[in-house]
């Protein structure tokens, strides 16, 4: 395979394959919402990904102690809020709908960052950000939201509290923070604010081995995803898997049709194609945030 055509296939070959996985935990999630809480799920995904950090930085030999412990926090609590949100929105709107919501998080990373001066946007990307509302807009509508409102102003939300943790993200990545030890901290804060609600409330619900396969099995694809993406990412072309990385909501609408018999109107399938269409042109113009 020539270099010119390897550098752009296997990237988008890598980036597809974290894609499905990420769409098949979603169905995961949602299928696991039946009998324990999203918050309890958010909880058993981090512990696995922190163990799959704690295990790298060992093998690596890389110390553990980072001088950024406040960015690190509150990159965790920003990104544990947003996790949450999109394990609700699962439960209660499409899977392909809560997806492409969650995954306006660079529409709105833009956004942040020309509020606070970090980036000036580029004119593509300010009309993939009016592009991206207006998917939103789309979506959010009355005739399409109906009774599942709250279920789609929450799956916003994780949308947006993504987009800011992608900010903080990036900040920790310019003060020099390894990736791996930034996924051990974001993965840790998580679970010590997963563990301390569900044990406030009434404690692991948990409670027979097909849960536990469940867990497993998210944490499990969402480990081997973030691995997969790595991997895209490690060709130093940004642009191709942050594009590719929209394959995830198709995978979602799919996957909700095919199991669970949802069916998206045409209105509905407009309001994602706006969302995804933004999101690529967002993410052409921003590539080290894209790949943060």
């Amino acid at each position: 395979m020539p270099p010119s055509v390897r550098h752009v296939a296997l990237p988008a070959l890598w980036m597809l394959v974290a894609s499905a996985l990420f769409a098949v935990q979603a169905g995961l999630v949602k299928s696991a919402l039946a009998t324990l809480g999203a918050v309890e799920l958010a909880f058993f995904r981090g512990l696995f990904a922190a163990a799959a950090a704690l295990a790298y930085l060992g093998l690596r030999g890389m110390p553990l102690r980072t001088p950024q412990l406040r960015a690190q926090i509150a990159l965790g609590v920003v990104g544990w809020a947003s996790l949450v949100c999109y394990f609700i929105a699962l439960g209660l709107v499409p899977l392909g709908t809560a997806t492409a919501l969650n995954y306006t998080a660079p529409i709105f990373l833009t956004v942040f960052a020309a509020v606070l001066a970090v980036h000036r946007p580029r004119p593509l990307a300010v009309a993939g950000v009016l592009l991206g509302l207006a998917g939103v807009w789309v979506l959010l509508s009355p005739s399409l939201a109906g009774q599942r409102w709250a279920g789609m102003s929450i799956g916003l939300f994780s949308g947006v509290s993504g987009g800011l943790a992608y900010l903080l993200l990036s900040r920790l990545g310019a003060a020099g923070e390894p990736p791996w030890r930034t996924s051990l901290y974001f993965s840790a804060v998580g679970c010590a604010l997963g563990g301390a609600v569900v044990l406030a409330r009434s404690g692991f619900s948990i409670s027979n081995w097909h849960e536990v396969a469940l867990v497993a099995a998210i944490g499990g694809l969402a480990t081997l995803a973030q691995v997969a993406m790595a991997a895209a990412y490690s060709f130093g072309v940004p642009v191709i898997p942050a594009t590719f990385s929209y394959a995830a909501v198709v995978f979602s609408s799919l996957l909700g049709a095919w199991y669970w018999g949802e069916r998206l109107s045409a209105t509905a399938w407009g309001g994602i194609a706006l969302v995804i269409v933004s999101g690529v042109m967002v993410s052409a113009q921003r590539p080290g945030a894209a790949k943060a």
